[in-house]
């Protein structure tokens, strides 16, 4: 049976990097915000995410997307993939921020990309965004995640971003998803640090858990820390 992993995060984080790592695995198959979704339920066609994302499990061991957008749908996932793992990737929220306003500033002052297209699929709670609605933004994202890690702690890894280039963190990370030691495909990964890009390279085509037991939760004070 395919392990389905989704990816999670803000935007600006490391998402790009953790598909990268997911997708360099032996018969693996991940793509990065690559689906017809959007944060908004009447902008997107989940049931076409979902059959592109089945396609891209078959015949794989490992497979899924990484992408901000998915943590709406978190329940569907879980009702249409049974066996479905997240991953969370988080960085300081005034980094996010700062790399989201140069990200912006860059694409404004560039004449052959619509200004609106990429900032406007994010959630932002203003636009055009601030670096408070930004910053407003990323706080309503930590908060909803930490709310899912009620329902779905053990199907939940969080990692910061740096840990992406540490090669024990990233063995555990792969070791949650169901990838053994000696089956994993290490290297650094330090994907998309300037702004949003197409990563060619890439195949685009358990139960609740008790309050107790996420409080004391080593992922679940990683990520209040």
């Amino acid at each position: 049976m395919t392990q389905y992993v989704f990816g999670l995060g803000t935007g600006r984080c490391g998402t790009a990097s953790l598909a990268r790592l997911l997708d360099v695995q032996e018969n693996s198959c991940f793509g990065h915000e690559d689906m017809p979704l959007h944060w908004w339920n009447i902008m997107a066609d989940y049931e076409a995410a979902k059959r592109k994302v089945i396609k891209m499990g078959d015949g794989k061991d490992i497979a899924g997307s990484i992408a901000y957008y998915w943590l709406p749908y978190m329940h569907k996932l879980v009702e249409d993939f049974p066996n479905v793992k997240f991953i969370y990737v988080w960085r300081d929220k005034e980094e996010v921020v700062e790399s989201f306003w140069k990200r912006n500033q860059n694409r404004v002052n560039d004449k052959t990309y619509p200004k609106k297209a990429w900032l406007s699929s994010y959630p932002f709670l203003r636009y055009p965004p601030t670096k408070e609605a930004i910053a407003d933004t990323v706080a309503t994202y930590e908060n909803m995640i930490e709310q899912m890690m009620f329902y779905y702690a053990h199907r939940i890894f969080v990692t910061n971003m740096e840990n992406l280039n540490n090669m024990d963190k990233m063995s555990k990370l792969l070791e949650f998803v169901g990838i053994p030691k000696d089956k994993q495909v290490l290297q650094e990964c330090r994907e998309n640090v300037g702004g949003q890009v197409k990563l060619g390279s890439f195949h685009t085509v358990y139960p609740k858990a008790s309050t107790t037991d996420v409080l004391n939760s080593e992922r679940f004070k990683e990520i209040i820390q």
